[in-house]
């Protein structure tokens, strides 16, 4: 039995379309994606935290985050990680990925390589 740990899931968001109508679907896309991985995260029973998901607060706010923000906000969020769990690359995932590593978390490569913990994760409390 694993411990529960709390997993950063890395994967590509930024769009590479110039077409700003193409941009946003890619990186709801992108969104869409690392929410499905992290939800196996959660299913093997760890927590996980979802970078992806600030795709939300960059929609709400007035002004365009920089990319050097988002690098920042993830890195912070990144310290208070037990494991990265890069499932696919990207310049983002990878420097991600090499800050967990340089902080020694432990560093995942695929979902499968996440072992099963028994903690509990259920979203609705039986009691």
């Amino acid at each position: 039995m694993s411990k529960q740990l709390v997993i950063y899931v890395a994967g590509p968001y930024t769009p590479r379309h110039q077409d700003k109508h193409n941009a946003a679907w890619e990186a709801n896309r992108n969104v869409h994606q690392a929410m499905e991985v992290a939800w196996q995260v959660f299913e093997k029973g760890h927590i996980p935290v979802l970078p992806h998901l600030c795709h939300f607060f960059q929609i709400f706010t007035p002004e365009p985050m920089s990319y050097d923000w988002f690098m920042r906000w993830e890195k912070a969020l990144l310290t208070r990680c037990d494991a990265i769990l890069r499932f696919a690359r990207s310049p983002g995932a990878d420097q991600e990925y090499d800050n967990a590593d340089e902080a020694g978390l432990i560093l995942f490569n695929d979902i499968k390589e996440v072992p099963e913990c028994h903690t509990s994760n259920k979203a609705v409390d039986e009691s």
